[in-house]
């Protein structure tokens, strides 16, 4: 009877602290920073360049890659462009919500937001030239910033494939 008596209240401090472990607060998750991202983005550009990868960069600090190079002029203000793309974060595939015909964005090239909210998209789009293939590494202040977009976090690179099928002069 006397080892029954002094399990119950070992066998009650076990519970209590399991109880307060399993209550306490988990840590918030560290919020980004448009450094943290910079810091990123000049790790990964760094490292492409050290594959021997040619990065460029648009007048917006947008980098690209050319995969592909295209033939013909590159759009200006108005010129149709047939475009398919892919839109990546953290290796993961997003949908930006765009349904295209055939898989093909058709639209008047012009860099306004009323376009495509991913300024940087568009912005390299205006490198492009016909049969062209690029790969593109979009900061936040060209895509969606500093607050973010549905499960895409504050201040967070995007990277894009993008293949110019058509391009129409106006």
């Amino acid at each position: 009877m006397q080892k029954n008596i002094f399990n119950i209240p070992v066998f009650i401090l076990i519970l209590l602290i399991g109880l307060v472990v399993s209550c306490s607060e988990e840590p918030e998750p560290e919020l980004r920073t448009r450094e943290m991202e910079w810091a990123e983005l000049d790790s990964i550009i760094r490292n492409l360049e050290a594959d021997g990868l040619d990065v460029d960069t648009t007048d917006r600090l947008v980098f690209y890659i050319v995969r592909k190079p295209g033939e013909g002029p590159t759009p200006k203000q108005g010129d149709v462009c047939s475009v398919e793309y892919w839109g990546y974060f953290n290796n993961r595939l997003f949908d930006d919500s765009k349904i295209f015909n055939n898989n093909l964005w058709v639209f008047p090239y012009q860099f306004k937001k009323e376009v495509h909210e991913v300024l940087g998209l568009i912005d390299v789009i205006g490198y492009m030239n016909q049969g062209a293939e690029v790969d593109m590494y979009i900061p936040s202040d060209l895509a969606y910033g500093s607050k973010g977009k549905d499960n895409i976090p504050p201040y967070t690179t995007l990277f894009y494939k993008a293949k110019m099928h058509h391009l129409e002069p106006q």
